[in-house]
């Protein structure tokens, strides 16, 4: 009897774009506090840096429901217990997904 092998999302990907969402809308925040940029012709006044964090900090949201998911036990794609390989059609993001159907294939 050999342990199941699960092929899964990555909780670290996800966790990493998820702290470069957050980081880019607390840069922009910070820029716009401080009454925008203005440096070697580049100019970023301060009601585009709010909304450019209002935008990311709405993406990390979405990104957030994502590595949320990715930490749930149903988070797998595809398993392999030895006998059998059960591929999940639905996405791991899915949260109403109902029990996975598996189909035996036997070689002979």
């Amino acid at each position: 009897p050999t342990a199941d092998v699960f092929f899964r999302e990555s909780r670290l990907k996800q966790a990493l774009i998820l702290l470069i969402f957050l980081a880019l809308s607390a840069t922009a925040a910070m820029i716009a506090h401080r009454g925008g940029i203005e440096q070697d012709g580049f100019s970023l006044p301060s009601g585009w840096a709010y909304w450019i964090a209002g935008v990311t900090a709405l993406m990390s949201l979405v990104v957030l429901a994502g590595f949320r998911a990715s930490l749930r036990g149903t988070n797998w794609l595809m398993r392999y217990d030895g006998a059998r390989l059960l591929i999940k059609y639905r996405s791991y993001l899915n949260k109403s997904t109902g029990n996975v159907r598996s189909q035996r294939r036997t070689t002979s």
